[in-house]
């Protein structure tokens, strides 16, 4: 049986409340290394028109300048980004709700 790493503990339990909250929303999980794009969130969801990006990372873990950079970026764009540091339900229960808040604004209801 393969190890799991601190952090990919972190992207199950990311995948399974993701799922369980939104269960229609699209899913990507860019790949990393050389065939990826360094800095985007290891999750992104579109959920009604809304982009949704999440980086996972283990309790001590340390967001990287250009995670922070793309981020940044694709807030402006309009996406709501977010880092879960382990696994805290109390920060996807404010991503949750800051999605609903944000489609209730553009006018989707949940």
């Amino acid at each position: 049986m393969a190890v799991v790493t601190p952090e990919g503990k972190v992207k199950q339990f990311i995948k399974k409340y993701m799922k369980s909250e939104f269960p229609n929303a699209w899913q990507y999980c860019p790949m990393g290394g050389a065939f990826g794009k360094s800095g985007v969130p290891d999750f992104l969801y579109l959920i009604d028109g809304l982009l949704l990006g999440i980086e996972a990372k283990a309790e001590q873990g340390k967001l990287s300048q250009l995670q922070e950079l793309t981020m940044k970026q694709m807030v402006r764009q309009g996406a709501i980004c977010a880092v879960v540091y382990g696994k805290d339900t109390a920060k996807m229960d404010r991503i949750r709700d800051a999605v609903i808040a944000e489609l209730k604004k553009r006018g989707v209801e949940q």
